[in-house]
């Protein structure tokens, strides 16, 4: 059976021009191995890339206004969630829009990366200012009601950031803006520190946030944020959050239909191949796949997909069309499996020295969906994380919300954002000073010993990034 899929499926594949990059052989090599996962359907789908027929025009394409002209229609039939009409009505338009450049310009052409982010106010907020990190394939357009709720409660100045490739900041792939790519996953890092290197700058120029930083993170976002707390500690920075609150991060993805192993293999072969920018099999769904309306979303998630549809054509300053993205490439995927081995590294690293992240968080985790993950992260994950690698961390588990727990219905929704609001008004003291890094062994001839003598207790890796030789 395999051995005539096999067939099949090269002689489709020689049947494209696409042979050029990629060889018949090697299309093989990367069928066999996905074979066993998938289905004919995902088959065609990963192999029709190859065609090279020129792609149908664009639509045609309406300037961004920044005014409230940008609502959009509600979809029919809502259930009567208390969603506020800041959510789809274009007040976050009416906020402060501003762009930076990143200091990583785009790999191939050098062009620079323009990062776009809003930021909020409200004069009389007094308990803190919070610092959005968003998730993955989420405008800063989708927190509209999130942000405005984070004023209403007394947080400000609210800033959120539109990552690299994403929202209203400049795409990495610009003959195909709707491919979701990134070079390097450490990139993401550098802009983040970047954007809260100019939020925390900022407050303390104006006096807002009252001295309290929270960060608010979702998903992707989270994977991030969190990265960036851990080379913090590497750098023996000085803390910048009073909190974090996590809902449902990612630290390690689900890879269904695959195995973890089987997920990581793939991609590391699409990189070997020269497949940086195609999809990976099962995904590449078109946008009309991927932005259906339907009434078994909660309220707020079919909002989003109507602003998705109402954006489709909306052309931006960084020069993409559209707002809202599409699957990943073989490239992201890679780079987030690798951020994973960065978590585990540290895991081992608190484990080993008891040297542990000292900024308080919060993870809210979503209803495990009978494989030990919420269909998008790996629930245990978050567990592991919270008691090897942090010093005072919670995990509250939501039983009845899917991945998303911000944007479901309003009595999981509202219970979740309590539970975020307490937590940073319970740490709004004095920000925990950094862990100490571990002592790295002195001397090459004692890292040498080290290396092959489990009982040192010093780092004897000079790679290491806690090290220090």
């Amino acid at each position: 059976m395999l051995l005539s899929r096999l067939l099949l499926f090269s002689l489709v594949a020689v049947s494209t021009t696409a042979v050029r990059a990629v060889s018949t052989s090697d299309l093989a090599r990367v069928i066999t191995m996905i074979a066993p996962w998938v289905s004919d359907h995902d088959m065609v789908r990963f192999l029709a890339q190859w065609d090279t027929a020129a792609p149908p025009s664009p639509p045609g394409r309406r300037a961004l206004q920044t005014s409230a002209a940008l609502d959009i229609t509600l979809p029919a039939s809502l259930t009567g969630d208390k969603v506020k009409p800041e959510a789809h009505n274009g007040w976050i338009n009416t906020r402060s829009w501003r762009t930076f450049d990143s200091s990583i310009t785009r790999r191939d052409d050098s062009a620079i990366v323009k990062l776009s982010y809003v930021t909020a106010r409200n004069s009389s907020g007094t308990r803190g200012g919070v610092i959005i990190s968003v998730g993955h394939t989420e405008p800063v357009e989708k927190y509209a009601e999130q942000i405005h709720d984070l004023l209403g409660q007394g947080f400000s100045p609210v800033y959120a950031l539109d990552h690299r490739g994403q929202g209203r900041s400049t795409r990495l792939l610009p003959d195909d803006s709707f491919k979701s790519h990134v070079e390097s996953a450490a990139n993401f890092i550098a802009d983040f520190r970047a954007f809260v290197s100019l939020a925390d700058a900022e407050m303390k120029a104006s006096g807002e946030g009252a001295g309290k930083r929270f960060l608010h993170c979702h998903s992707m976002g989270c994977a991030i944020a969190l990265t960036f707390l851990l080379e913090e500690h590497y750098a023996e920075s000085d803390t910048v959050f009073n909190a974090v609150a996590a809902n449902a991060p990612l630290i390690k993805p689900n890879t269904d239909p695959f195995p973890y192993g089987v997920a990581t293999a793939i991609g590391n072969l699409m990189l070997l191949l020269n497949l940086h920018t195609y999809y990976p099999p099962t995904k590449g769904k078109s946008f009309e796949e991927l932005y259906v309306d339907t009434t078994a979303k909660p309220d707020r998630q079919r909002i989003q997909t109507a602003r998705c549809i109402a954006r489709r054509d909306t052309a931006y300053t960084a020069g993409h069309t559209g707002l809202c993205l599409g699957d990943v490439t073989a490239l992201f995927a890679a780079e987030f499996f690798g951020m994973f081995d960065a978590f585990e590294s540290f895991k081992t690293y608190a484990s080993d020295y008891q040297k542990k992240l000292s900024t308080p968080i919060l993870i809210q985790q979503a209803k495990d969906v009978g494989d030990g993950s919420d269909g998008i992260v790996i629930n245990t994950e978050h567990d592991t994380f919270c008691n090897t690698a942090a010093e005072k961390c919670t995990v509250i588990k939501h039983d009845r919300s899917e991945h998303n727990i911000w944007f479901e219905t309003d009595s999981i929704r509202s219970k979740a954002l309590n539970e975020v609001y307490s937590f940073y008004d319970a740490n709004a003291g004095i920000k925990a000073p950094q862990t100490p890094l571990a002592p790295t062994c002195q001397g090459a001839m004692y890292r040498a010993w080290c290396r092959v003598w489990p009982w040192c207790s010093c780092i004897a890796d000079c790679s290491h990034p806690a090290a220090r030789c």
